[in-house]
């Protein structure tokens, strides 16, 4: 039973997604881009034609050659965060012989393990609430991905205490990502 209502909830959203698509604006959003492996699979999730505008943050500058070539898309390399100016990025720890894993990855937070607490830069950052309400509309269709190793809080508190929260459609999960 649980199953059949599953997927009867997910023909729903499917259907609804592509009537407010018909008519509305569409937006794609990456927090923590990387090394453009999520805007790959957000592209095939959700625009596989590259007909919707996508923005990625991803402050760390060293990754922007892997957006070069990417077409209908905009990078911002700037921190997404909960004001506008300078902050630490606490770059990840170099474990030597070791591959890398979902485990490592740069973060505003010199708290997680996976960083090196003496080894940052300083990036820009932008508060992304504000950015949200100045360049979208209610009426747009926003689709989220959030992944900003454990800023999402601080970020996410922010959007709601602002109302800037229900401008966004759509959130995608690092789990629906993974092929």
């Amino acid at each position: 039973m649980l199953q059949r209502v599953i997927k009867i909830r997910h023909a729903f959203r499917k259907i609804f997604r592509k009537l407010k698509r018909d008519r509305t604006p569409v937006f794609i959003i990456d927090c923590g881009g990387w090394k453009a492996d999520s805007v790959q699979k957000l592209r095939k999730l959700f625009d596989p034609e590259c007909k919707y505008l996508m923005h990625t943050f991803e402050p760390n500058s060293a990754y922007a050659p892997f957006y070069k070539d990417l077409k209908n898309h905009i990078l911002h390399t700037q921190a997404v965060w909960i004001y506008d100016g300078e902050i630490n990025l606490f770059l990840e720890k170099q474990i030597p012989n070791q591959q890398y894993s979902d485990e490592q990855a740069d973060s505003l937070l010199f708290q997680k393990i996976n960083v090196d607490a003496q080894k940052s830069i300083k990036v820009p950052c932008v508060d992304f609430s504000k950015w949200i309400l100045s360049n979208f509309m209610k009426s747009d269709y926003i689709i989220l991905k959030m992944d900003i190793e454990g800023a999402e809080y601080a970020v996410l508190k922010k959007m709601i205490n602002e109302g800037s929260i229900k401008y966004i459609t759509e959130f995608s999960s690092v789990p629906l990502l993974v092929e």
